[in-house]
């Protein structure tokens, strides 16, 4: 009697082994599979960032797109408006462009637009928006900057630019741009009001010349 017990019990105790095992097998699967889900979704993660940074950015110069500029000037805009903090606009363009491209050729006149971007981006803070709107046409928002600090920003660029040489293989060159200033107040409308003096500050650079910055408050006189 007391073998037979003690027979039963030896076979509980591997019947309890073998559960063990193969309750550690199913802990190890699952742990694995849990691996492999969280790679998953990393990867995938990973892959929705990338796509959201090719939608959003210009291609050429690595700066913000156009659409995305609109959407995100726009919450600014709203954000400025509603706690009362500065916000002002630069507008800039690269002074004759297109003889940039006739003289050198477009994959030249890339290169000053790429270089206009790096050294841009270089004086601007984190919080800047910087973006291409097309072609030699670029943007750049300056949250809580005022229309003083917002003229300074621009007489930097303007001159850290102009000071930037872009080769062409045999030779170098120097180009220029023209900067219009807006700043927000209580009489802008919308953001679509900012952009237009800001425009129409550029537009006045050209005509007094290029290669400068003019400054427009956004005021109703």
């Amino acid at each position: 009697s007391s073998v037979r017990l003690r027979r039963e019990r030896l076979r509980e105790l591997d019947d309890i082994a073998t559960a063990v095992e193969a309750f550690g097998a199913a802990l190890a699967q699952i742990s694995e599979r849990t691996a492999e889900l969280e790679r998953e979704v990393a990867e995938r993660q990973a892959a929705q960032a990338q796509l959201l940074e090719l939608a959003t950015t210009d291609s050429l110069t690595g700066l913000r797109n156009r659409r995305h500029f609109m959407a995100t000037a726009s919450q600014e805009f709203e954000r400025a408006r509603r706690y009362q903090t500065p916000l002002s606009l630069l507008m800039l363009d690269a002074d004759h462009f297109k003889s940039i491209n006739d003289r050198y050729g477009h994959p030249v006149g890339d290169e000053a637009l790429k270089t206009l971007a790096e050294h841009g981006r270089r004086q601007l803070r984190e919080i800047d928006l910087f973006a291409r709107l097309g072609g030699e046409e670029f943007a750049i928002l300056l949250p809580q900057t005022d229309f003083i600090a917002a003229r300074a920003v621009a007489e930097r660029l303007r001159q850290t630019i102009a000071e930037q040489p872009v080769a062409t293989g045999q030779e170098s060159f120097h180009f220029t741009v023209s900067i219009g200033v807006a700043s927000l107040d209580a009489h802008t409308m919308d953001l679509h009001d900012l952009l237009r003096h800001a425009d129409d500050a550029l537009y006045q650079a050209k005509q007094h010349g290029r290669n400068r910055v003019e400054p427009t408050l956004a005021l109703s006189r």
